[in-house]
């Protein structure tokens, strides 16, 4: 995905609630908080789901005991991110080795699972051995594609006979993108990009109706027909799902960023018109568009992070009406007399989400990815790291290069990128390790040898630009 330096508040949001003060510093601050409550008595072979009245503290189970395992080593990455405390590294790498298990589990939630705890992992640490678990989960993910309906069958137990999609599964199959592009000399490596480039479009096609509006669920023949629609979590087959409509928004939009298939950007300009065309008066949908009992805080926070991608692939009024919806979702969110956490009462970060209301399940709770990705929109929202300047090269011998730049302030890490030709391409050579200190020496040079390096900036809201280039000649 791409990441570009985000506007400031729109007036509009800041008018509703002040937001952008509380998304980037009181709402975050209250995202620590609870993420310190929740280590006290969560272990690292426990994942956080929904809070649980009276005290409204988490329920939990084991790894893959639901589709919602990877969000919790996500919370702990994402608060590393922000504060760079060393305690919080080991207990995000402890949470995340207790996902391996899943890797090789054929079954929908693996883009769940794995991306917000391996994926980030990776992007953060560079730990080569997390891009294997990603790369083993897309070859798992990879056996359930039915090449005669260009589906994935993700469903497989909900009607013997028919290969069966969600659209959940925009948020899942990301997982065989990121593999993919990150992963190349993998032999199974184009295969996962077009599986999930061919599900994407089928979902395009066939679960977004005319008005922009999604059902969840399909059912497909053998040769890729239409069997019929459905649902788990909606009111009814024809009622929109207000979660489902959140994943077609972003899920589309990260599809594109990886295909730029014009369909897939058509999808999710279509869905997020349905969102913004039936916005509520606070911004936060009921769990379903033909409902008015429970509002549905996760399926907001979603569609505000995908809101702000898709606001970086078009232009003009486009782009302002989905940065502007994002920013007053976001303001509302924010807004600690609605539906931001008090710490003294509960754990969760963001008050009233809907899970399965159908079937009574933690409705008006907290939930662990309508956190996760409040948290994730909050990133999206901050701008990204200025040029790093000052890069010169020290002591130089045939066997090592030391590098040094001027430090930029907060919690920010550091990449060291080299090439052999000015002008890149440049291959990321730390991390790992991660990197907090404005020096590093590269000890992995061969003498005789011209290198052209350049560093960047990463802090929460991605990688800024490269530094100028400096070039080195070994002895």
């Amino acid at each position: 995905m791409n990441q570009i330096a985000f506007r400031s508040c729109l007036v509009l949001a800041a008018a509703v609630y002040g937001a952008c003060a509380q998304c980037t510093s009181d709402a975050l601050q209250v995202a620590q908080q609870q993420l310190n409550k929740t280590m006290t008595y969560i272990s690292t072979r426990e994942f956080p789901l929904a809070t649980e009245p009276p005290d409204n503290h988490w329920n939990y189970n084991r790894a893959g005991g639901d589709w919602n395992t990877g969000f919790y080593p996500g919370w702990l990455w994402y608060i590393y991110e922000q504060t760079l405390d060393s305690s919080l590294l080991s207990r995000a790498k402890e949470q995340t080795a207790n996902v391996s298990k899943l890797t090789t589990v054929v079954e929908q939630p693996l883009g769940y699972w794995l991306m917000p705890s391996f994926g980030l992992g990776y992007q953060i640490t560079g730990n080569p051995t997390y891009l294997q678990d990603l790369a083993t989960g897309s070859q798992a993910f990879s056996t359930m594609w039915v090449p005669s309906a260009g589906v994935l069958n993700t469903q497989p137990t909900y009607h013997a006979g028919t290969e069966n999609v969600i659209i959940d599964d925009m948020l899942s199959i990301p997982l065989m993108f990121y593999a993919s592009v990150n992963d190349p000399g993998n032999a199974n490596s184009a295969n996962w990009f077009q599986y999930a480039h061919s599900h994407a479009l089928k979902m395009a096609q066939n679960n977004v109706r005319s008005d922009g509006s999604t059902y969840q669920g399909t059912e497909y023949n053998s040769d890729g027909s239409v069997y019929g629609h459905f649902t788990i979590n909606g009111y009814d087959v024809n009622s929109t799902w207000s979660r489902g409509q959140a994943f077609a928004i972003y899920g589309f939009t990260i599809a594109y960023s990886y295909t730029q298939d014009p369909a897939l950007l058509a999808a999710a300009q279509q869905a997020a018109g349905y969102w913004i065309n039936n916005l509520a008066a606070d911004y936060v949908p009921y769990w379903d568009y033909t409902q008015t009992d429970y509002k549905d805080s996760s399926a907001a926070a979603i569609a505000a992070a995908g809101l702000l991608q898709l606001s970086t692939y078009v232009t003009g009024t486009e782009s302002a009406e989905y940065y502007n919806a994002a920013m007053n979702i976001q303001a509302s969110l924010s807004n600690p007399a609605a539906y931001l956490g008090d710490p003294s009462n509960t754990d969760g970060i963001l008050l009233h989400g809907a899970y399965w209301v159908p079937g009574d399940l933690d409705v008006d709770n907290s939930l662990i990815w309508g956190d996760y990705y409040f948290i994730q929109g909050c990133y999206m929202a901050t701008p990204l790291p200025p040029q790093v300047i000052g890069l010169t090269a020290g002591k130089v011998s045939s066997t090592s290069v030391s590098l040094k730049w001027e430090a930029q302030t907060g919690s920010i890490r550091y990449t060291v990128k080299r090439g052999t030709v000015s002008g890149g391409p440049y291959t990321a050579i730390a991390p790992p390790p991660i990197l907090t200190t404005a020096s590093y020496t590269d000890k992995t040079v061969s003498a005789a040898t011209t290198y052209y390096y350049v560093v960047s900036a990463s802090g929460v809201a991605g990688q800024g630009p490269n530094s100028a280039e400096v070039t080195v000649t070994t002895p």
